[in-house]
C-alpha cells in the first residue's frame, strides 16, 4: 500500500521559526545571567583591591540588550585603565621624572577625594623639603605642628595635622613621601579566571534556560 505524504512548507517554516526563537531566548537569557554573575564576582574581586566604594569600576554586559539572538555575547568592562596593572602585574616607572613619589603609610593617602601627590601637597599645605639619603630612597619632608614644648609628636599624619602645621609657630619636619625609581605590582585581580569559569558554565546555563522554555 502506498502512502502519500504532502509536504507543507509553511508549517515546516513555522515550526523551525518557533524552535529558533526558543533557542534564541534560552541562549540570550543564559548570557545575561552569565554577565550578572561575572559582574558580581568581578566587583567582589575588585573591592578586595581598591575598596568596596570603587567596586563599580568593573561591570559586565550581555548583548543584545533588548530582544533575543541566536548569537548573543557578553563582555566585562573597566572604567579605569590603570586596573590593567593589577590584573596583569608589571613594573611602573616614571616617564618624565626621576622618581615616583608615594605617600608613606603613616600619611593620609587621599585629600579631597584625590590621591595625595607632591603637587597637591604643596598647593594645599606648603613647601616640601627634599632629603637625599645615601644608599636609601630619598624623602620629601613636610611640616606638622610640634607638641607642647616642641617635643616630638607621633601617630598618623592626617589632613588636620597638616593644616595645623601651616599656621603653627612651632613646627617640625616629618617624612611625607618616599621616592622610588620603579614600583613592581604583582597580579591582584583575577578577571581572566572569572571569565574562564563562566565560559565553562554557559552550556549548563543554556540547558537550564531551554528546559524552562520547554515548560512555557
Amino acid at each position: 500500500m502506498a502512502v502519500k505524504v504532502k509536504y507543507d512548507r509553511n508549517a515546516w517554516r513555522k515550526g523551525l521559526s518557533e524552535a529558533q526563537q526558543q533557542m534564541a531566548r534560552a541562549a540570550t537569557k543564559a548570557f545575561r545571567e552569565g554577565a550578572k554573575e561575572i559582574q558580581r564576582q568581578g566587583q567582589a574581586d575588585l573591592a578586595s583591591v581598591v575598596g568596596p566604594s570603587n567596586a563599580k569600576w568593573f561591570f559586565a554586559r550581555a548583548k543584545p540588550k533588548g530582544g533575543y539572538s541566536l548569537r548573543p555575547s557578553l563582555r566585562g568592562y573597566r572604567r579605569k585603565q590603570f586596573l590593567n596593572i593589577f590584573e596583569r602585574g608589571g613594573t611602573i616607572e616614571p616617564l618624565r621624572r626621576k622618581y615616583l613619589w608615594l605617600p608613606l603609610s603613616h600619611v593620609v593617602q587621599r585629600v579631597s577625594r584625590k590621591r595625595l601627590t607632591p603637587r597637591i601637597y604643596e598647593r594645599m599645605f606648603g613647601k616640601l623639603q627634599f632629603v637625599k639619603r645615601p644608599g636609601k630612597a630619598p624623602l620629601l619632608l613636610g611640616d606638622v605642628a610640634a607638641g607642647r614644648g616642641g617635643r616630638r609628636t607621633t601617630g598618623k599624619v592626617t589632613r588636620a595635622r597638616l593644616t595645623r602645621g601651616m599656621a603653627a609657630t612651632r613646627k617640625r619636619k616629618v617624612p611625607i613621601f618616599v621616592g622610588l625609581s620603579s614600583v613592581t605590582i604583582h597580579q591582584r585581580l583575577h578577571f581572566d579566571e572569572i571569565y574562564e569559569r563562566m565560559r565553562q558554565e554557559l552550556p549548563e546555563l543554556y540547558k537550564r534556560m531551554m528546559a524552562l522554555e520547554g515548560n512555557r
